[in-house]
């Protein structure tokens, strides 16, 4: 059985270096595991469309133009997962936009998103976030806001992993991420996904 697990968090949480980390243990326990970054798959058609000449730029086109990325996307994630042990979707709840907080995951893209079994929230200290984030000069995130916002937006992940989870009948798995302890962030996520994986081979 194809396997996703949707792995999402707000922009600075530490995401990436964590899910990068976690791949790398599969492997040498001998899974095939792959990150897939939504984003990344949505990007790629964007630019063939000439709609962007960023990645920053997409939570800023449209609502109808995101939700045709997104759906495309899916439909790409969905039939790479067929060929591996385990699909780690990088991904957010969540999109800034200008009419507001727009969902990454909804009922536009998940009839195309098949084989989603867990959901990995990955939080950390909002203090934490908005320094990680002062520190990281690859993107442009001057407006994702204050600290207060940050709680408020971990605080809306929270929420709509509930509503993905009752929809796609899967666990939520919450991890922390904590300042200067990766290392046990990485090895706690390793023993779910390790069981997730012998979970979707007996199914």
């Amino acid at each position: 059985m194809a396997a996703i697990a949707i792995v999402v968090g707000v922009p600075g949480v530490g995401k990436t270096t964590v899910i990068s980390r976690v791949v790398d243990r599969l492997g040498a326990l001998g899974y095939n595991a792959e990150i897939i970054n939504y984003g990344d798959i949505m990007l790629k058609k964007a630019l063939e469309l000439g709609l962007v000449e960023n990645r920053d730029e997409m939570r800023k086109l449209p609502v109808t133009k995101q939700l045709y990325l997104q759906r495309v996307a899916a439909e790409w994630i969905s039939k790479r997962s067929e060929e591996v042990d385990l699909i780690l979707l990088d991904t957010h709840l969540f999109i800034r936009t200008p009419r507001g907080r727009w969902p990454g995951i909804s009922e536009n893209n998940i009839p195309y998103l098949k084989g989603v079994v867990q959901l990995v929230l990955i939080e950390a200290d909002p203090e934490d976030i908005s320094r990680r984030r002062m520190r990281d000069k690859s993107r442009i995130r001057s407006d994702y806001g204050s600290v207060s916002e940050i709680e408020a937006d971990q605080l809306y992940n929270r929420y709509m992993s509930t509503s993905i989870s009752i929809r796609y009948g899967c666990p939520v798995y919450i991890l922390k991420n904590e300042e200067g302890k990766v290392d046990e962030a990485v090895e706690e996520l390793v023993k779910v996904l390790e069981r997730v994986i012998t979970d979707s081979r007996v199914d």
